[in-house]
């Protein structure tokens, strides 16, 4: 369960949250809908501990965010930023599996997890052979989201998951997804 206990957020005069308060059970998934600059980043980024609010509390499990190490965030939480955060020297697989080798866990699982995902999600062995500068903005965006999923973390935080991607791609993603998140 998430919890957001009238959380505040400003950067500098401009007030970005302004006492959001909003309980997450586990199970739910919740799209945040707003206008460029509402504070629907701000806020994904208070969630997984990456800034803090200026008052008020986000808890995770009734733990409070701020009181959790890095590593106990990552173990619970997989974010996919908005604009993907691949490293460019690492092809796709590799940026994929990056999280992996990271936490030294079994690669051959993930390997087949991602082989799993990415047929999902339209994604060729060939094409996560290449680095991110060889494949297109929407194909970049779903490796991210491989990213994002590999680790199978309990909560999922998606930054415009689906903003690059062509209206068919996009159609077949929301419908890959809906039966990821049910798992």
């Amino acid at each position: 369960m998430i919890e957001i206990n009238d959380a505040h957020k400003s950067f500098g005069a401009t007030q970005v949250i302004p006492g959001l308060t909003l309980s997450i059970a586990t199970g739910q998934t919740h799209i945040l809908l707003g206008s460029s600059g509402c504070g629907k980043t701000t806020l994904l980024r208070m969630i997984a501990g990456l800034t803090s609010p200026d008052q008020g509390e986000v808890t995770i499990g009734n733990k409070l965010v701020s009181s959790l190490s890095k590593r106990e965030i990552s173990d619970m939480i997989g974010y996919v930023i908005q604009e993907g955060g691949l490293l460019p020297h690492l092809n796709g697989i590799d940026n994929v599996l990056l999280p992996v080798k990271i936490r030294g866990l079994d690669i051959a699982k993930a390997t087949e997890r991602l082989e799993a995902f990415a047929a999902a999600i339209d994604l060729t062995i060939p094409q996560l052979k290449r680095f991110p500068h060889e494949i297109s903005g929407g194909q970049r965006q779903r490796v991210a989201l491989l990213r994002g999923l590999i680790l199978d973390q309990p909560i999922i935080l998606l930054d415009e998951p689906l903003s690059a991607l062509d209206p068919v791609v996009r159609m077949n993603l929301q419908r890959h997804l809906k039966s990821i998140f049910k798992k």
